[in-house]
């Protein structure tokens, strides 16, 4: 699913992604996802939420425990879409070091990617259970700048 929106003035991108489970399809998910986020963007000035299961891990040292991960060449498109659009996994960046993960397998296949200019509006990130489900929760509470009233999103 994705959103365009106006919020307090500003243009925000949002989307809700599953990606595929292999690597092949991802790498198509991602091309595509891109091109998606050229179509919906106005501007430079855009600010883009994306959210999700994206089923790869992007640091096979830090971001999973056991076996023997490798990575994935669709890592390579996502971090193309980061490094294009200026987007960070906010969680990673408020937790560089912190071995969570998302899924009960032990890999963070969930997470926030968000505009860098953003994280001066993220009060704060967290991995939570969830029930009835094999992934836990993640949120990203929002400041309100206006009315300082935090607003909160979950995937």
């Amino acid at each position: 699913m994705l959103l365009n929106v106006t919020v307090q003035g500003c243009n925000y991108f949002f989307g809700n992604i599953y990606a595929p489970n292999k690597v092949r399809e991802q790498c198509s998910f991602f091309e595509a996802l891109e091109k998606k986020i050229d179509d919906f963007i106005a501007d430079e000035n855009h600010r883009i939420i994306i959210g999700g299961d994206f089923n790869v891990v992007n640091d096979p040292d830090l971001d999973c425990s056991g076996g023997t991960p490798k990575e994935q060449e669709s890592i390579k498109f996502l971090n193309s879409i980061c490094l294009n659009y200026d987007l960070i996994d906010i969680w990673r960046t408020r937790n560089p070091d912190r071995k969570l993960f998302s899924w009960k397998q032990k890999n963070p296949l969930d997470f926030w990617l968000i505009s860098d200019v953003c994280q001066d509006e993220v009060e704060e990130t967290n991995i939570k259970t969830a029930i009835r489900t094999d992934h836990s929760t993640i949120t990203i509470s929002f400041n309100s700048l206006d009315e300082q009233r935090p607003f909160i999103l979950e995937i």
